[in-house]
């Protein structure tokens, strides 16, 4: 899980975590990255982040329609749900790691 520390508006930390993110995955020999459906300028703002972070890679992106059928993206959506109420964030502490971008 990524987290942005010190972001003044979420848009910057949404990118923050996002280049984070695909960075440290880089170097496990991914061959897609797949994000949950989201507005169309922010779809925008990921399209151009990730064009710069995977430009000369073999690595496609992609969005999945909100409530996708991709079981994969369930466990995120839960996972964010959690970090994202006080009386269940404690609940992450045994296995996720929370890296702070």
């Amino acid at each position: 899980m990524y987290e942005a520390v010190g972001a003044d508006r979420p848009v910057d930390a949404r990118a923050r975590c996002l280049d984070l993110m695909i960075a440290e995955l880089l170097g496990g020999g991914i061959s897609r990255v797949v994000l949950d459906h989201v507005e169309e300028t922010q779809r925008r703002r990921y399209r151009r982040l990730l064009a710069r972070r995977l430009d000369g890679t073999a690595v496609s992106y992609g969005h999945e329609p909100a409530h996708s059928r991709e079981p994969m993206l369930w466990i995120p959506d839960a996972v964010a749900w959690c970090a994202g109420r006080p009386e269940w964030r404690r609940e992450l502490d045994d296995w996720v790691t929370i890296r702070r971008a």
